[in-house]
């Protein structure tokens, strides 16, 4: 990923931005229970209950308004254990359990349902939701994985067996 320019910009102003976004996912198979991990960092340290947006996440079948949240294997949880997630805009809000350094990683993992029907491939980004006072700057200040598209199901309708006996 890449926000070489909005980093130029974000770091002018003094505000923390993403240096690093990993995103995977275990399945892409319809209406199946899909693992998400995502791994990121920042340009600056974060203080505790800082607010971190992870969007992109559309299509996923799965009901708010909390999603449990664990560490990576044998990591420790750098936020909350529960998020909030908002199904209808694909977007999770995690808040920090304590400071987190610059660049420092930060795992997440959490399981949503793919969706049942036709899904376009996603593209998440990570931000610090509250670390600037002026709004603008927010979707500036962002970094996006676009080489690791999650959530995308393409629909195969059921086979039928042909249970009718031959005349």
């Amino acid at each position: 990923p890449s926000n070489s320019s909005n980093a130029t910009n974000c770091s002018a102003a003094g505000l923390p931005f993403p240096t690093a976004l990993t995103v995977s996912q275990t399945s892409s198979v319809q209406s199946a229970d899909n693992e998400i991990r995502i791994e990121f960092s920042f340009s600056a340290t974060i203080s505790k209950s800082t607010v971190i947006s992870i969007t992109g996440l559309r299509g996923a079948n799965t009901s708010g308004p909390t999603l449990a949240i664990r560490p990576g294997v044998g990591g420790s949880l750098l936020v909350e254990e529960n998020a909030n997630w908002d199904p209808e805009s694909g977007r999770v809000v995690l808040h920090s359990v304590r400071d987190i350094r610059a660049n420092e990683g930060v795992v997440a993992v959490f399981t949503l349902r793919n969706a049942g029907s036709d899904n376009s491939p996603q593209t998440v980004s990570v931000l610090c939701a509250n670390c600037s006072s002026h709004d603008s700057w927010l979707p500036h200040c962002s970094l996006s994985d676009p080489a690791h598209r999650i959530l995308g199901v393409a629909y195969t309708p059921p086979a039928c067996e042909d249970s009718s006996p031959n005349p």
